[in-house]
């Protein structure tokens, strides 16, 4: 009685001061506002929920937002993050503790703040949850836990929950591992579409997403490995360090979907020849399911709040795949790690995507470590066990194609098989497209290419920078003309006596030579057809008989 005349009450008061009428849900919005009404809920009435610890009444609904003074002494406002429960304590104490030894530690150790952490939850967090979490970081102050809002996390309206649990008894009884687990449904839908709306997340540009249980098995330097500057600088708008091929069944309503959503609003999509589609679909448009795995992932978080991500995970949501679309093999369709490669591949330049190749990570049997083995000494990892090379994934060439920059100096001995070792069965098969912009393959012991022609000649339409410092050529490589738009070559450091006639005219857009320390006698009497040069360094070589200004004279 006293509930029903206080509603009539606070109905009256909000009718009587303003022109338009208010339903249940304004009464309900303005109650859960008011402090002083807290009590009216059941869940403040039913004592025994809790105990007497007020601690689990106090987090019931989780820290709502972060000052921004946190970032003050930090280059990036960027957060890690965890989607978790309780029962996964151990494993995102496990994840903490390995992200504050490879990295915290560095950044602490320097008189750095260290990123701080974001911890959401459907579930209610409980005390002894948030304790021992706590317990692991560096900073506790630099934590916070969040709870999921269960009016994004349920049904949406559009889905019956009836029809969603059907498909999964279905699949139960075709005897499908874990079909049932609507929890796995809900999370990757979460996960693609509104996790970023959370408060916490309000004053972040950057996230570094992690599964629980993900453990680092390489060293991270302050501002020198720190993935988010790195996101910054480079101007990227993902990114991953594993790929995963999935069941082409998986794939038959979302691809279609997908494509729907293209042809509505070709006003949006990126150029063909601009994107990465071409890594996305073979030669017959079909997709060739390979995606970024979200298991690890870097996102700027101006790609998830553009407009065009926006309207296309709308248009997905209310197709209903993440909650209809049946299950194939034990695989999740429709997961939050397809919808954002297939949104990339629409949005996104391949310059704005990054491989994360130097940070090492363990997550159950999926593991990647790095290419090159200048940074294996900060590693604790094995390449041979490389997710990245497994048939499940989309092998080498297909990570690597996402690289504007590919830098493999140091690397011999790590060379990625499909690329540059031609012993490797895999080496004469096709090779996918890629954007590579900039290829360095710095002291490597390298004194021909002609044994990597074919591999190299997958960059020659994009190549613009070459370094080959520091190996053993000993003439100029012929195989370096194919790069039909170079703009920039450094074979300093080698052994070159001579340079033959006719070779460097046939680089058109050629800016930049670096001849430094060489074995030079003389310059090839054609070099001054080179109208494009604008810089050019012969320091240290053995010229006879030749002054600057004669070398002036070739291009007057």
């Amino acid at each position: 009685v006293v509930l029903a005349i206080l509603s009539k009450a606070i109905l009256s008061f909000l009718n009587s001061t303003h022109t338009h009428s208010f339903d249940v849900d304004t009464l309900t919005q303005f109650c859960y506002k008011n402090a002083s009404l807290d009590a009216l809920r059941e869940s403040n009435k039913a004592g025994h929920l809790f105990g007497e610890d007020d601690r689990y009444r106090q987090s019931m609904e989780g820290d709502k937002e972060i000052n921004p003074d946190i970032w003050k002494d930090l280059p990036v406002k960027g957060a890690l993050y965890m989607l978790v429960k309780n029962e996964q304590l151990q494993h995102v104490r496990a994840t903490i503790r390995s992200i504050e030894d490879r990295l915290v530690q560095h950044q602490t150790a320097n008189g750095t703040s260290s990123y701080p952490w974001i911890l959401l939850s459907h579930q209610r967090f409980t005390p002894n949850f948030i304790k021992y979490v706590r317990m692991v970081v560096k900073d506790p102050h630099r934590i916070f836990f969040g709870h999921v809002d269960p009016e994004v996390w349920n049904y949406p309206i559009w889905i019956s929950s009836d029809r969603a649990e059907s498909t999964a008894l279905k699949l139960v009884a075709a005897g499908t591992r874990d079909a049932f687990s609507q929890h796995n449904r809900k999370r990757m839908r979460y996960q693609a579409g509104f996790f970023h709306y959370h408060s916490l997340f309000d004053q972040v540009d950057y996230v570094w997403r992690m599964e629980p249980g993900t453990t680092y098995t390489c060293d991270m330097l302050p501002f020198k490995d720190d993935p988010f500057v790195t996101m910054r600088s480079e101007g990227r708008k993902l990114g991953f360090s594993i790929t995963k091929k999935e069941d082409p069944k998986a794939v038959l309503s979302l691809w279609p979907a997908s494509l729907q959503y293209m042809q509505r609003h070709m006003d949006s999509i990126t150029p063909y020849h601009r994107s990465f589609i071409p890594w996305f679909i073979n030669d017959k448009q079909e997709p060739t399911q390979c995606f970024m795995s979200t298991d690890q992932e870097w996102i700027d978080l101006s790609f998830m709040r553009s407009k065009d991500y926006a309207s296309f995970f709308q248009y997905l949501d209310m197709i209903g795949g993440f909650f209809y679309e049946r299950k194939v093999n034990d695989e999740q369709v429709w997961t939050d790690g397809m919808v954002k490669s297939i949104a990339a591949a629409m949005f996104l330049q391949p310059r704005q995507i990054k491989f994360f190749n130097d940070i090492g990570t363990e997550y159950g049997p999926i593991s990647h470590c790095p290419f090159a083995s200048n940074v294996m000494n900060q590693c604790a990892c094995n390449f041979e066990k490389n997710y990245n090379s497994n048939m499940t994934s989309s092998g080498h060439d297909s990570v690597l194609s996402f690289e504007t920059r590919l830098d493999l100096s140091d690397s011999a001995s790590y060379l990625p098989s499909s690329l540059f070792l031609p012993r490797s069965g895999r080496f004469n098969r096709k090779q996918h497209a890629t954007f590579v912009h900039q290829l360095l393959l710095r002291r490597n012991g390298l004194d021909s290419l002609e044994i990597y022609a074919k591999a190299l000649s997958q960059f020659k339409h994009h190549l613009m920078e070459l370094s080959l410092r520091e190996n053993r050529f000993k003439e100029f490589p012929p195989e370096i003309v194919m790069f039909e738009n170079l703009v920039s070559l450094s074979l300093a450091q080698n052994l070159l006596q001579h340079i033959e006639i006719g070779v460097l005219p046939r680089l058109g857009h050629l800016q930049w030579l670096n001849l430094g320390h060489n074995r030079l006698e003389t310059l090839p009497a054609d070099l001054f057809q080179c109208r494009e040069l604008r810089g050019l360094n012969l320091e240290s070589n053995q010229f006879k008989g030749m002054s600057i200004r004669s070398i002036k004279d070739y291009f007057l």
